[in-house]
């Protein structure tokens, strides 16, 4: 018997192995639905990794994670569930060296549950190591509390490189003509940023460039990534900038001797160049200075900036202690507010309950105590109470949106001198 070839079907058979052939390679890839405005090697937006990944069999699952790098920190955002049954959840995370980039461990931030099985969470660690950390991944640590036990998963992605960060081209390397040698403008930044308030006491300028300026330091301003303590005043600070001032909008009139400005600074390096040898320097860019004037800090373009958030003077009191506030991460946490995430950070009590409990054991929680002392559309004063808190009181403020719909930021609080105040 003749039979004719079964076309059809060869062909569907054909099409299918094709595709299986390709899923499989798609999924045999180290990282996969890696977002394309994130993938290693690019110096745009953040990591992306949306997947289903087990880290603890039938018992905790991500189904996202990003990883950025921002103002000297990595930060990595993880979302995902966890069995019911296990009731605590803390996370930290490592560099590939196996060293600690977040002190601690912390509770996820937000838990919610699924089901009567499944609870989802989603949690942000942020590098507080105060050090440059360059690492190619980093590892989620999890810590689960089973029947009694503590049961710890792990979890690898892949970390924005500060390697890549930091030689990322600006609009300042390609268009000023001008560096520490006065030819192009090609620093590498080798620490994390700092930030100076000082009054300008030498000018180093043309009618056209700003080459450096010489401050004596009135106070440091807390960055986010630089939180160690200590004092700027009486210091002297010699900064290069080496910027045509064409780029420095209503700054340019401001340049003068006894004006008092805001530098952001970092120590640059800059790389050999014919006969000139490398060389180390204090470096900024002119769009990371902001003038002083009237109690208010102006940036380059004339526009307010809030620099400061704990010396707000609709304060009752100004707060003993700062504390830095990352507005990028608080933006990012306004939009997760309004897609209806952690609706709690709307007030502001439940935000200093957050801040004081993650601070103090289970049983101090229960004799402690909030009470507002002050609450306006923008700032807020909570006063703790409790033998075990060392806080006094929490300074608050609605640093992105100024209404009932902003979130709470901390940007201060009062220690507490002795136990007798709470007596």
């Amino acid at each position: 018997m003749n039979f004719k070839k079964p076309r059809f079907w060869l062909g569907t058979t054909a099409v299918v192995i094709f595709v299986a052939i390709g899923v499989v390679l798609l999924t045999n890839g180290q990282y996969k639905a890696v977002n394309k405005e994130g993938i290693r090697g690019s110096n745009v937006g953040p990591i992306v990794i949306d997947e289903l990944r087990t880290v603890i069999p039938y018992t905790l699952e991500v189904t996202k994670t990003i990883s950025d790098y921002a103002h000297g920190q990595h930060i990595v955002w993880v979302e995902g569930r966890f069995k019911s049954s296990d009731k605590e959840l803390s996370l930290t995370f490592i560099d590939d060296k196996g060293k600690q980039l977040e002190n601690g461990v912390r509770k996820a931030d937000e838990i919610k549950p699924i089901d009567n099985e499944w609870l989802s969470f989603r949690h942000k660690l942020i590098e507080t190591t105060g050090k440059i950390t360059d690492t190619q991944n980093v590892t989620v640590v999890f810590h689960l509390k089973q029947d009694g036990k503590n049961v710890k998963g792990l979890l690898t992605v892949p970390a924005k490189q500060f390697s890549e960060i930091s030689k990322e081209p600006t609009n300042e390397q390609n268009d000023t003509k001008s560096n520490g040698s006065r030819d192009n403008k090609n620093w590498e930044v080798v620490s994390r940023a700092d930030r100076v308030q000082g009054t300008i006491t030498e000018l180093d300028m043309t009618d056209d460039i700003l080459y450096s300026v010489t401050l004596t330091g009135i106070r440091r301003i807390i960055l986010p990534n630089n939180p160690i303590d200590y004092d700027f005043a009486g210091q002297t600070f010699h900064i290069v900038f080496n910027e045509e001032l064409s780029k420095a909008g209503n700054l340019k009139d401001k340049l003068k001797k006894g004006v008092e400005i805001v530098v952001t600074f970092a120590q640059y390096a800059i790389p050999p160049n014919g006969k000139n040898p490398g060389k180390s320097i204090i470096g900024a860019y002119l769009s990371e200075i902001y003038y002083f004037e009237n109690g208010k800090y102006y940036d380059i373009q004339g526009k307010e900036v809030d620099l400061l958030p704990s010396s707000d003077p609709e304060f009752l009191t100004k707060p003993q202690m700062e504390l830095p506030v990352d507005l990028e991460i608080e933006r990012y946490e306004q939009n997760q507010v309004n897609e209806g995430h952690e609706p709690w950070k709307l007030d502001p009590v439940q935000v200093t309950q957050d801040y004081i409990y993650n601070r103090v054991s289970s049983e101090d929680r229960k004799v402690i105590s909030f009470k507002v002392i002050q609450k306006t559309e923008k700032v807020a004063i909570i006063a703790v109470t409790g033998e075990n808190s060392s806080i006094k009181n929490v300074y608050l403020k609605r640093l992105v949106k100024q209404d009932d719909t902003g979130i709470w930021s901390i940007v201060g609080f009062d220690p507490k001198n002795t136990a007798s105040e709470d007596r």
